[in-house]
């Protein structure tokens, strides 16, 4: 049975582990390897390089909700292993529509909804209980945190996080390395490089 590998931080996110657990492929042996989540040190990097060509791992998953370090992690894999391929995980109870797609490496958490001709891409988390409607596009690295719910047509640029509870309207976007805090409620675009907070959601930093 070929090795599986989850690569996870030294604080686990139980939920996001669970959904790795229950999700296919389960003809895999999956194994852990930790990060320090306080140190993107090149040793620390070095081991995990190390450890997965010593194993010969060849599939794996990224665990770590931060995005700065996930994408340290996919990039020093990309290019150190570049014959190692980053699984796509989606939970059995949600549901992708038709025409949908799901990137590399994206985690897809319990009982969500992926409605048509949506593109989730490389790298992302989307929690549990969230519905991104038609016709979306969610950029590389992003978090789609729990509860979520959003109209067509959006677009959200990457390493962006989207907080719990958040309502989108439809026809957004919402630009690179953003953050839209708990509980806002967004009416119109909002420009890259921005925190966002409110109902409506209003630039606060």
């Amino acid at each position: 049975m070929p090795d599986f590998l989850i690569i996870n931080n030294l604080v686990i996110d139980e939920e996001l582990y669970e959904t790795i657990e229950s999700s296919p492929p389960h003809e895999y042996n999956k194994i852990d390897f930790q990060i320090d989540g306080k140190s993107t040190s090149k040793n620390n990097l070095d081991d995990l390089l190390l450890f997965i060509n010593k194993n010969k791992i060849k599939h794996g998953v990224i665990a770590i909700k931060d995005i700065k370090l996930r994408a340290i992690v996919a990039r020093s894999i990309s290019e150190k292993v570049p014959d190692f391929i980053f699984v796509s995980v989606i939970h059995p109870t949600s549901i992708i529509g038709r025409k949908s797609k799901i990137g590399k490496g994206s985690i897809i958490m319990a009982n969500t909804i992926i409605n048509t001709y949506t593109n989730i891409k490389d790298f992302c988390i989307i929690e549990s209980n969230t519905s991104i409607d038609h016709d979306s596009i969610i950029n590389n690295f992003s978090n789609i945190n729990s509860g979520v719910t959003t109209g067509g047509n959006l677009q959200v640029g990457e390493e962006t996080i989207i907080d719990l509870g958040v309502c989108i309207l439809e026809n957004i976007t919402i630009g690179n390395n953003c953050h839209v805090r708990k509980g806002a409620l967004v009416t119109k675009d909002i420009e890259a490089n921005t925190i966002a907070s409110g109902v409506p959601a209003k630039k606060i930093i």
